[in-house]
């Protein structure tokens, strides 16, 4: 029984931490939309931040695999009246810290989305320009024009 409560609580910490580098992350994503100048955006390493975050999400779903298991759960425990009193607070209190990790990736996440929305409309709004300056620039120049033009002479 001691070897489980162990064994949560060691769990719940490796989690908090993942949720703690999962945050990292969300920051320095964050930090990298902050630039005004979509075009000074590293994509690639909003990718890397992408994909680093997701073997996080997914190390994290096998290790709430521990607890889905019920064999550390609080309702577990209730043989050891004294274990399940310390398991129970100190759960209680990384699930609490765990939380208002997450609402900070949250935030950071909402902050992240609505500005790649801003900017994918500010590019969908410069390629409808493009588009139109080009039609001007082939309207302008005749390119479409392939053929000579046909003069009929009415002398003859």
């Amino acid at each position: 029984m001691e070897m489980d409560v162990h064994c949560g609580q060691e769990t719940l910490l490796v989690i908090k931490r993942l949720y703690e580098d999962m945050l990292e992350i969300s920051v320095r994503q964050k930090q990298l939309l902050e630039s005004d100048q979509e075009i000074s955006w590293s994509m690639d390493l909003m990718f890397e931040l992408q994909d680093e975050r997701q073997e996080i999400m997914q190390r994290i779903d096998e290790l709430d695999s521990f607890f889905g298991s019920g064999s550390s759960s609080p309702d577990s425990l209730t043989n050891s009246t004294s274990g399940l009193a310390t398991y129970t607070k100190l759960y209680r209190e990384i699930l609490l810290q765990m939380r208002s990790i997450i609402r900070a990736i949250e935030a950071n996440d909402h902050s992240c989305q609505d500005r790649l929305e801003d900017a994918m409309q500010k590019m969908m709004s410069k390629l409808s320009q493009v588009k139109e300056n080009k039609k001007a620039q082939v309207a302008y120049n005749q390119e479409d024009v392939y053929a000579p033009a046909w003069f009929f002479d009415k002398k003859q």
